[in-house]
């Protein structure tokens, strides 16, 4: 079994059904209970490991010509969603989706 970082078991089970890029700080930020906030930093080394993947969003664009680009989001890959399984059980019905 891979192991992880704690910042990275946070990062996991911040993304579950998938996380959107924009709730994701630039840096780690401590949270009010004592832990951290896991920033870009951690789930770029989560990509890197092969864990996870940002989707890559095409823009939308209306009759009007008005413009709509969606928010990439950060998801589990297979091997991702088996690791996720394997540290903390089950994956949610997000998973199925």
């Amino acid at each position: 079994m891979m192991k992880l970082t704690e910042a990275e078991e946070t990062a996991f089970r911040l993304i579950r059904g998938g996380l959107l890029v924009s709730r994701i700080p630039e840096k780690s930020i401590p949270d009010p209970l004592g832990g951290a906030e896991p920033g870009m930093r951690v789930y770029r080394g989560l990509i890197k490991k092969g864990l996870v993947f940002e989707t890559e969003e095409e823009p939308v664009y209306f009759d009007d010509g008005d413009r709509f680009d969606p928010t990439p989001m950060i998801e589990f890959t297979e091997e991702g969603e088996a690791l996720y399984a394997e540290i903390f059980g089950s994956p949610s019905a997000a998973f199925k989706l």
